[in-house]
């Protein structure tokens, strides 16, 4: 004997999912990335330093050695990740790895990067690395930015670390950059960071797709 109770039971089941999905998933919204080159897949395209002759930062890619060690890294995605270490100019040095350009005051951003110390070349005393929102004006006066929680000797190593910061261009605002820096406190200060899949949008979406409840209840 055929149960009607139970199939209509699963009709009514799969009307309140696809409504449910319709209230959810009626419209989608899309916040592109800045960065044309979030993942380092193209070497250093995009990507400033400064001052620009510094040499402390390098692509690696998955199956390398670290440093010292016999053992290999893997990249969060892709096959590339950017990797940074201090100066070691004998002296207490901070290093930016840059996106750089145009804003005005009121646009509001998000950076986000991972970052991950590895065992064998960890980073080691006054070691440290974040990442930045930086602001400047027409003169290149710095402006309020935001800051990341930042990444040390006391770091989990071997994991990727979500690394975020978001700010508002202020007044005057001329240019913005998306900042990984990397700091030494001394030439003791040992260690490497290995940065991927980097994200710098803007709170403005676009909309690229609606999904109408016809198109959820079809079927049903």
């Amino acid at each position: 004997i055929f149960n009607t109770s139970h199939k209509n039971k699963e009709r009514g089941m799969n009307k309140i999912v696809k409504g449910f999905m319709f209230l959810s998933l009626g419209t989608f919204l899309f916040s592109q990335n800045i960065l044309t080159n979030p993942s380092f897949e193209n070497d250093l395209d995009g990507w400033n330093i400064y001052p620009s002759d510094l040499t402390n930062r390098s692509i690696e890619s998955t199956g390398n050695k670290v440093y010292g060690s016999e053992r290999t890294i893997t990249a969060r995605s892709g096959s590339k990740m950017l990797k940074t270490w201090g100066q070691y100019n004998g002296g207490a040095n901070t290093t930016p790895s840059y996106y750089e350009g145009t804003t005005e005051a009121g646009k509001v951003y998000n950076f986000s990067v991972y970052g991950m110390t590895h065992a064998d070349d960890k980073l080691r005393n006054g070691a440290k690395a974040w990442i930045q929102i930086k602001f400047f004006d027409g003169s290149w006066g710095e402006l309020a930015g935001g800051t990341s929680d930042t990444m040390s000797a006391a770091s989990d190593t071997n994991k990727f670390h979500y690394l975020y910061t978001s700010a508002t261009a202020p007044a005057n605002s001329a240019m913005v950059q998306a900042v990984i820096v990397h700091s030494q406190d001394g030439g003791d200060d040992h260690g490497a960071v290995y940065w991927d899949d980097a994200y710098f949008t803007m709170n403005h979406f676009k909309q690229i797709g609606v999904v109408t409840s016809e198109t959820l209840w079809a079927g049903s």
